[in-house]
């Protein structure tokens, strides 16, 4: 039996329900929607599980020499061959079926990154999954019921790896953590194959510039200043026009 290890950053970064606004693997989702949401800057954090991650796994990579990286996680597909086993370390189960989603895809059979495992279980019976699911997302995301025979959720990686893939998912993680992922990919200290090396898609390039990070924290930074100013003069005014509150906001 061969196995792939497949890492989804996804899984370091706990993103709150109420923050989630919706992601779909689109460039404007990669970089735009992520500056709509800059406010999230100190919400949105690693959960510090990425360090030390692959000391931990100690011998079960003896011999695998290769990491290869990607944004999208469909690219873990082009690596399954000759592969029975995948350990996927991610948020999602990455299983659900071509239309489950109500997202516009090409047809049955082909892959994409919400659907690459459901795809590869369906093409082999002996086939089986061990999601490690975090904390965080249990009872946000389940397998589906179908599957659940050949998927197993378990919290810990054991046995021996043959392959390791690791993604950024950047429509799903904020440009704020590439330089934790980037330092993560290189903490595992071996060949690094880049499996998209184009931009904007290229994982182990920073999408902003410390200058678009200072840039945003600043325009936040005014707009929290401004609300302040708004909500101390609805809360200070003490006086009705035409039966209506009178604001007195402050210079």
């Amino acid at each position: 039996m061969k196995t792939l290890l497949s890492v989804d950053w996804d899984y370091f970064a706990p993103e709150d329900p109420n923050y989630d606004l919706g992601h779909s693997e689109t460039e404007a989702h990669l970089d735009m929607m992520w500056r709509a949401r800059s406010g999230l800057l100190d919400e949105i954090k690693t959960n510090g599980e990425q360090e030390g991650f692959w000391d931990r796994l100690g011998g079960s990579l003896s011999g695998v020499g290769s990491t290869y990286v990607s944004d999208s996680h469909m690219h873990a597909y082009s690596l399954l061959r000759g592969v029975d086993h995948v350990i996927l370390v991610d948020a999602h189960h990455d299983c659900w079926e071509e239309d489950s989603l109500g997202i516009e895809t090409l047809g049955e059979g082909y892959v994409y990154c919400h659907n690459w495992l459901s795809v590869w279980l369906s093409k082999g019976r002996h086939r089986r999954v061990t999601w490690i699911q975090p904390e965080w997302s249990k009872g946000l995301y389940d397998v589906p019921k179908k599957l659940r025979k050949r998927v197993t959720v378990k919290s810990e990686i054991k046995g021996k790896i043959d392959r390791v893939h690791v993604c950024r998912s950047g429509c799903w993680t904020p440009p704020w953590l590439d330089k934790q992922f980037i330092k993560f990919v290189e903490d595992r200290k071996s060949l690094k194959i880049n499996m998209q090396d184009e931009r904007p898609w290229n994982p182990m390039l920073e999408r902003w510039t410390e200058d678009d990070l200072q840039e945003l924290r600043d325009q936040e930074a005014e707009f929290r200043d401004a609300m302040k100013r708004i909500k101390t003069g609805v809360m200070s005014s003490d006086s009705f026009i035409n039966g209506k509150t009178e604001l007195s906001i402050p210079a």
